[in-house]
C-alpha cells in the first residue's frame, strides 16, 4: 500500500524535517493537541440502554471495587434515577485528558494527486510528497484507517468496556474517527506511544513528489538526498 506525507516547504525552517524524512527515515509524531481539526476530540456521547448495557455497567462497577451485592444495587440505584452519566463523563474526561498526553499521532493520505490536498499540506506547490511503500501487515496495528462519519457520535456502552491499561481501542476509535468533511484527506495515521518526539519509520521510501514552486536551493538538496538514497524524484508540474 502507497501512503503519502504531504510537507509544507514555505517556511525554510521547515526544510530541515523534509531532509530528515528522505535522509533519515525519521517522522515527527505529534501531541493530538496539535491536530488541524479542532473537533478532534469533540464528540456526543449516546446515552441510550442497549441490550448489553446493563451488564456492562454491573461489570464495569464490580471491576473497580465492589462486591456482587453492592454492584447490583449500585446499578438499580443508577438506572432508576438515571444517573449512568455520573460514571459516562469522568471515563471520558480522563481518556481524552490520557489520549493527549499519551499517544503520538503522523498522518499521512492514501493519494498524492489531490489539489486540494496540495493546497492544505503542500505549499501550494510550494512543498513536497513522500511516497512509502507500507506493508498491508501493519495496517489496523500500527496504521489506521480513519473512518469518516456524518456525525461524531460514540455509544456509553464503549467507555463501560473501558479497563485501565486497556486503553488502546478507545484511543484509535477517538483519533480514526472524524466528520465527513475530512473526507478528502483520505488519511492513515500512525498512533505511537509517545508525542513531540522524531520516530524512525521502517519503511522504505520509494519518491518524492516535488511541487512547481519549491526553491530551486531546496529541490538541489533533495535531488541529492535522494539520488545518495536511491529514491526517485519527480517534478510535478
Amino acid at each position: 500500500m502507497k501512503i503519502y506525507k504531504f510537507k509544507d516547504l514555505r517556511d525554510n525552517e521547515k526544510h530541515a524535517h523534509l531532509y530528515q524524512i528522505i535522509g533519515q527515515n525519521r517522522i515527527w509524531c505529534a501531541a493530538p493537541a496539535s491536530l488541524n481539526d479542532d473537533r478532534e476530540f469533540s464528540f456526543e456521547i449516546d446515552y441510550s440502554f442497549s441490550e448489553e448495557t446493563t451488564s456492562l455497567l454491573y461489570d464495569f462497577i464490580r471491576y473497580y471495587g465492589s462486591h456482587k451485592d453492592q454492584a447490583l444495587g449500585t446499578v438499580m440505584h443508577t438506572i432508576f434515577n438515571n444517573k449512568i452519566q455520573n460514571y459516562i463523563r469522568p471515563i471520558t474526561r480522563k481518556l481524552i485528558r490520557q489520549c493527549r498526553n499519551q499517544v503520538g499521532v503522523t498522518s499521512f493520505s492514501l493519494k498524492h494527486d489531490c489539489q486540494q490536498l496540495w493546497g492544505e499540506y503542500g505549499g501550494k506547490g510550494n512543498g513536497a510528497i513522500v511516497e512509502f511503500e507500507l506493508p498491508d501487515s501493519l495496517v489496523g496495528k500500527k496504521f489506521h484507517l480513519v473512518n469518516y462519519v456524518d456525525e461524531h457520535i460514540f455509544h456509553m456502552d464503549e467507555f463501560l468496556k473501558y479497563r485501565a491499561g486497556h486503553e488502546a481501542d478507545l484511543y484509535r476509535h477517538m483519533l480514526c474517527t472524524k466528520l465527513i468533511k475530512w473526507s478528502h484527506e483520505n488519511e492513515i495515521r500512525f498512533l505511537g506511544r509517545e508525542s513531540n518526539v522524531s520516530l524512525y519509520f521502517d519503511i522504505p521510501i520509494t519518491q518524492v513528489f516535488t511541487g512547481p514552486n519549491i526553491s530551486t536551493p531546496c529541490l538541489e538538496k533533495i535531488y541529492a538526498i535522494c539520488q545518495t538514497s536511491n529514491i526517485r524524484v519527480q517534478e510535478v508540474s
